[in-house]
């Protein structure tokens, strides 16, 4: 096999390799080796590219936060929804398939207090190497400038991401993630327009899972993650719109991928005010990876 097509998994045949040796200098080398696994390869659990641990947190409160706010100018107290999306992810010559789902609830105090918790997951495959990882997020979401039916509206919620797991036993990766950071979302709503910028910084911190004496991949976390985007929505009637939005996102500390561009453009149906389903596209694209798909999610309020 040439070269180039193993060096993504160095992670996985370094372990092999060291799980046949005795303990020594061999092990520690390979350790050493291995911490730096997540700024060396796209595949890392916890960190340093777009389908990791630390980016799936920050998006997950960048969407609810930022782009596409919970709770619209009803005044229902209540909201339940579930984000699911598919991914096919290329940094050839290797292809990831990834799967997320995503659960979340909100409850409005005021017109100017929201919480919401959000329970993101992921299942990665990649050529049959399993990843998973899950966590929670909590926001409290603080209207500056309430919501009307027409005009500006500005909300800052600061949010934390109360525990967040990353783990594969076939890479050889894992660990416990906390976290937490700001988002601005600033909307601008004209006739059947809706226009919004999110706004977003958050720090993830954590500490690796070991996996024995001698397979111990020390990969601890330390990840700011700053995210920037726009979004523009369109009333085609009173029950369909059409949206598209465009994110720019850094990953200031070490990382495979620093920063990457993410698109997504698609279509919903209001059933009501109470109900949303929404279908759209969705891509991830930087140097050396992309990755697109499609996302539904559904929204019901009461």
């Amino acid at each position: 096999m040439h070269l180039r097509r193993i060096l993504p998994f160095y992670p996985l045949l370094a372990g092999l390799l060291c799980a046949t040796c005795s303990a020594g200098p061999l092990d520690d080398l390979v350790n050493t080796f291995l911490r730096i696994s997540n700024e060396r390869t796209p595949y890392g659990v916890t960190d340093g590219n777009p389908s990791a641990a630390t980016a799936v947190l920050a998006n997950d409160a960048f969407d609810h936060f930022g782009l596409r706010p919970l709770i619209g100018t009803t005044r229902s107290n209540w909201e339940f929804g579930m984000d699911s999306s598919y991914r096919r992810i290329n940094t050839s010559p290797i292809h990831s398939d990834q799967y997320d789902v995503d659960l979340y609830g909100a409850y409005r105090f005021s017109d100017r207090f929201l919480l919401t918790l959000s329970l993101p997951t992921e299942y990665r495959d990649t050529h049959s190497l399993a990843a998973y990882i899950g966590g929670a997020n909590v926001g409290l979401s603080i209207a500056l400038v309430p919501k009307t039916s027409q005009g500006i509206s500005w909300t800052i919620t600061p949010w934390g991401s109360a525990i967040g797991v990353g783990a594969s036993s076939d890479l050889a990766q894992g660990g416990l993630i906390a976290g937490g950071g700001a988002t601005s979302s600033l909307m601008y709503t004209s006739g059947p327009w809706r226009f919004s910028m999110g706004n977003q910084v958050g720090y993830d911190w954590g500490a690796p899972i070991g996996y024995g004496k001698l397979i111990d991949f020390k990969q601890n976390i330390s990840q700011i993650i700053v995210k920037n985007g726009v979004r523009a929505e369109y009333d085609v009637n009173s029950s369909l719109y059409i949206d598209a939005s465009a994110a720019y996102t850094d990953m200031l500390n070490d990382a495979y991928t620093d920063n990457y561009l993410s698109l997504s453009a698609g279509a919903g149906l209001r059933f009501g005010d109470r109900c949303d389903l929404h279908l759209e596209y969705v891509g991830d694209y930087a140097h050396g990876y992309n990755a697109g798909g499609l996302s539904v999610s559904f929204r019901f309020v009461f």
